[in-house]
Order: structure tokens, then sequence, then C-alpha cells
């Protein structure tokens, strides 16, 4: 059964995050004990005589409305690495949008372009046009298609 014990930040202090609660705490500042019922209240606190004791502690911050629960022996949290950025690769080659920009079925955002439908459409539109214009010269006769 682990003994909880509820703190305010000594000295006046008051913190706006649990993050700076936390930071506070493995640096070892002082707590102040809020407990009406123990002999301990008032009498400062911190990491080390926590630690020591092994109670669970609950910080009150942000004027006493938020809690931060803290566990003995709290280690203080790993970095995480950071991200290798990867080279993007081309998913339309009319507009070269990366495939970050197009979601699970080929939509690409960015654009606001459906690729599949775009490429039916070329064809289609090559299919029909009497005259035997390629695709390229379709291109030419407005930027990004005509069908725009």
């Amino acid at each position: 059964m682990s003994i909880y014990l509820t703190v305010t930040p000594g000295y006046g202090r008051d913190y706006k995050s649990a993050k700076e609660v936390r930071a506070a705490w493995i640096a070892g500042k002082d707590f102040t004990i809020r407990n009406a019922f123990s002999a301990d209240d008032g009498r400062q606190i911190n990491r080390q005589d926590a630690d020591a004791s092994g109670v669970t502690v609950n910080i009150r911050y942000r004027n006493l409305t938020h809690i931060c629960v803290i566990k003995p022996n709290a280690k203080p949290p790993t970095p995480r690495k950071p991200r290798t950025p990867r080279e993007p690769a081309v998913c339309c080659a009319e507009h070269s949008c990366t495939t970050s920009t197009r979601n699970k079925s080929g939509y690409c955002t960015r654009h606001n372009t459906d690729i599949w439908r775009q490429i039916r459409r070329d064809r289609s539109v090559a299919a029909n046009v009497s005259d035997a214009l390629s695709l390229d010269a379709l291109r030419k006769v407005k930027p990004g298609g005509f069908w725009r």
C-alpha cells in the first residue's frame, strides 16, 4: 500500500504546467506539505526526503486547481530521438506532389485532384478528340489539363 502526500510549491512559487512541476521536483526544489490531519502539515519536503520515505506525491499547481502525481524514485523523462527526414517520393507527375499530400485512396489533398480520375479523363479525352492530338498537346492548351 502506497502512502499519498499532497504538497504545494514552497515559498510562494506556482507553476503553469505539469512539465514545470516535474522539472522543479527533479531539481530538488522545496514543497510544502498540505495535510490538515497530519503532524507534518506546513513542513517543507523535497525529492530526496520523499524518495527516502517512499511516498507518492500529489503536487498541486496552477493556483491549486491541477494535480501532478509523482511516484517514489521518479526518473527524469528521456528525450525523444529526432526523426530523420526522408526524401519525398513523387505521387503526381503533373504537379510534382509528394506522397505526404496524398491520402490512402490516391486523393491529392494539395491540389484537390483525384489522381486516378485525372488519368481516366486524360485517356478518354485523347480517345474522343478527332484530331490526333497527344496528351502533351492537350496539357499545353491549358496549364493543369483542360478539364479545369
